[in-house]
């Protein structure tokens, strides 16, 4: 029996753990608009220890139970390790049209390498009972291929799987997109997102909203030398990139809304057109940069610094238009004055 749950082409290629998500995602689906209009706006930024380099994410990352528009099954992998007697659980999961992210041993699983040390989540999307494999999806080389996975491999990886500091969030989680939820957006929920995003502070352990921007930013500055590698600054230039193509997409969809409640509330898109030009000349210089492998010099760090400083103010600038946006669109939606 083969079970393969529906993907679409995900909306964002940023970390797998979010890409698997929009890989459920219809855009046409007004509940999955619903979702994005309301999720995945503001930064997370947080150093990682030991190697201390700042990681870029969504506020969302791994967080998935504050999105009530998902069906969401969680198993520790404690309890996962003592139970689990073969794959007929994931199977059942994936008949009931989950797809699961599931941590691994990337040893165990061919399509790492077995010289691939270290954890990660594999997206499991489908399966096949008689030829006893997993349907995966993971990138290589910056592609999100598809491959599959034994369950002779998934047993080896349970079975040596061992974090010394394991977290919260550290087991099997099941995720499908509930389609009985209500597709009107909150828009409470999202003017508190965009305010959120305007939030510049930070600490030298973690910053939120523009915030995480500056993080990074005073990161460069105070440790040039750890970022002499275009790579370094690969992580947060795609998060920039990619967040540009969410808030365009979020600009269709409130223009939308203004139409079917004939709302004469006009949009300035020569803010939201700023921030894209200003993020994707940041983005194609650290892929240039790291395409030719050259060093960056001191003064190319600078000028990268200035960048990343642009597409903050940008940031900054288009979350406060928005704020100030959905406020007087629900004052005239509810005749508020």
């Amino acid at each position: 029996m083969i079970i393969k749950k529906k993907l679409y082409k995900p909306f964002i290629l940023t970390i797998p753990d979010d890409t698997s998500i929009f890989s459920i995602m219809d855009l046409d689906n007004p509940i999955c608009r619903k979702i994005i209009m309301e999720n995945y706006i503001n930064f997370y930024g947080f150093r990682d220890y030991p190697r201390e380099y700042i990681l870029f994410r969504f506020e969302n990352f791994m967080n998935y139970e504050t999105i009530s528009e998902l069906n969401r099954c969680f198993y520790e992998m404690r309890i996962l390790k003592k139970y689990y007697n073969g794959p007929n659980l994931m199977i059942q999961l994936l008949r009931e049209d989950y797809v699961i992210m599931l941590p691994i041993s990337r040893c165990c699983i061919r399509f790492y390498g077995s010289g691939n040390r270290g954890h990660h989540l594999l997206f499991i999307f489908g399966v096949d009972t008689e030829r006893k494999i997993f349907f995966c999806k993971d990138f290589s080389e910056r592609r999100f291929v598809e491959f599959e996975v034994s369950f002779d491999e998934i047993k080896r990886s349970l079975d040596i799987y061992f974090r010394e500091f394991s977290r919260e969030s550290d087991g099997l989680l099941a995720i499908k997109v509930n389609p009985n939820s209500s597709t009107e957006i909150d828009y409470s929920k999202v003017y508190c997102e965009f305010y959120k995003l305007k939030q510049s502070f930070y600490t030298n352990e973690a910053g939120y909203g523009v915030g995480a921007i500056n993080l990074m930013i005073y990161d460069v500055k105070r440790r040039p030398d750890e970022y002499t590698n275009a790579d370094s600054l690969r992580n947060i230039s795609f998060y920039l990139l990619e967040a540009s193509k969410l808030l365009t997409y979020r600009y269709r969809i409130f223009s939308d809304e203004i139409v079917k409640h004939k709302i004469g509330t006009d949009m300035d898109e020569s803010i939201l057109g700023k921030l894209c030009r200003d993020v994707k000349i940041f983005y194609y210089q650290i892929e240039k940069l790291s395409l030719k492998g050259s060093e960056i010099s001191m003064d190319m760090m600078t000028s990268l610094c200035k960048m990343m400083e642009t597409c903050r103010d940008d940031f900054y600038e288009i979350a406060d238009y928005i704020c100030n946006l959905i406020s007087t669109f629900e004052k005239k939606r509810y005749r508020l004055f």
